[in-house]
């Protein structure tokens, strides 16, 4: 699926940006070979510049959960509230706008959903319902697609903007600051008993 590639890709340019700025980022943004973890990323961006960017913002959150679902569970919701909390999250980042005469340009048709053709968030009722008998997992339109990756490509453009405004000038008193010194003190302490 076009979106999990998006999102990954996505993840990695968050902490490439963010490794930009450190002498040695292989401990502060791929400690032990791998990426960062979504809390050490939202505390650098939130706390360490100057313009504070909040990375689950602007829809990214529930792109990264709906992703996650691809990813962990097939697409197939652990529960009815699970994907119905889902559901009323990206309803609220993305909404149900009909398609655009430039989306229809771009050779887009049909509507934009995210658990099957016949399934959609109803606010009333803060669920999903579907129109006929349906599974309801993840299953997104081409539509959806698209504006997803407008989405993530405004997000990182938001991203890259905080990144160049700078970083604080007392970085250690910084929320990530903390967070390496919490986590580097316990593994030293582990690993010196």
């Amino acid at each position: 699926m076009a979106l999990t590639r998006a999102m990954s890709l996505s993840e990695v340019t968050l902490a490439r940006m963010a490794a930009a700025h450190f002498t040695d980022p292989e401990d502060v943004v791929f400690p032990n070979g791998n990426l960062w973890t979504r809390k050490w990323e939202d505390a650098f961006y939130w706390s360490c510049l100057m313009t504070p960017f909040r990375t689950r913002s602007n829809g990214f959150g529930p792109l990264r959960d709906l992703r996650d679902l691809y990813v962990h569970g097939y697409g197939i919701p652990v529960s009815n509230q699970r994907r119905d909390a889902l559901a009323q999250r990206l309803h609220q980042a993305f909404g149900d706008a009909r398609i655009t005469t430039d989306e229809e340009a771009l050779g887009y048709h049909g509507d934009a959903y995210y658990f099957g053709e016949y399934a959609r968030y109803v606010p009333a009722k803060r669920a999903l319902e579907s129109s006929m008998f349906s599974y309801m997992n993840a299953d997104l339109s081409p539509l959806a697609t698209y504006r997803a990756t407008v989405r993530i490509r405004e997000h990182i453009a938001a991203a890259y903007a905080a990144l160049d405004n700078g970083v604080v000038d007392d970085f250690a008193a910084t929320k990530f600051a903390k967070l390496l010194e919490k986590h580097y003190g316990e593994t030293l302490t582990a690993s010196s008993e």
